[in-house]
């Protein structure tokens, strides 16, 4: 359900978070800044929601809550500044308004 970038961009942070101490900076090994680790933490934080409501999403759809998605779209908000149009916070979003008109 996600689009090409969504995933990429997901991809990406997960893999960056993943491959980066805690302390020390993937660009050069240098300790990591507070800002830089905030920066990994908010995307992370997006990617396990992202997770979490795509799983919903695809195997119990009519649970999608207003909740879910507003939680998705302030995640992709607070780790890349925006929202992707048509991304997956976009889709829960959608899928839970269709949800509460049933």
């Amino acid at each position: 359900m996600q689009s090409r970038v969504t995933k990429q961009r997901n991809r990406d942070a997960t893999t960056e978070a993943a491959n980066t101490s805690p302390a020390v900076s993937p660009a050069d090994g240098t300790p990591m800044s507070s800002e830089e680790q905030s920066k990994l933490d908010r995307e992370a934080n997006f990617v396990d929601a992202a997770d979490k409501v795509g799983a919903k999403m695809r195997t119990d759809p009519e649970t999608v809550t207003k909740e879910d998605g507003d939680t998705l779209h302030s995640r992709e908000t607070k780790a890349f500044g925006t929202t992707e149009k048509g991304g997956i916070a976009s889709q829960a979003q959608s899928l839970a308004s269709q949800n509460e008109k049933k």
